[in-house]
């Protein structure tokens, strides 16, 4: 997987190749105008887990959340998979 940065005008010329790496070497490209990025090509799974990224940052307190029993876990405040489900 790697970011390629490819000028528009050569993307437009090669964009059915380019999807076909997007989509079979998760590769992801980003276009540029006189330099400048402009838009992003990327395979579907990496566009649905962005979403999903950016729904979990939107969520209020969630964020603080994670950090929090992140921290908790890291100071040992956590009990173990057993204790938490048994034998389920």
């Amino acid at each position: 997987m790697a970011t390629k940065i490819i000028p528009i005008s050569e993307g437009r010329k090669k964009l059915l190749r380019l999807a076909k790496e997007a989509r079979e070497n998760l590769d992801r490209f980003v276009f540029t105008r006189n330099g400048k990025p402009e838009l992003v090509l990327l395979n579907f799974n990496d566009y649905e887990d962005l979403l999903e990224t950016l729904e979990i940052y939107e969520t209020p307190g969630l964020v603080d959340t994670i950090i929090a029993r992140k921290n908790d876990v890291l100071a040992g405040k956590s009990i173990s998979e057993e204790d938490a489900f048994g034998d389920a």
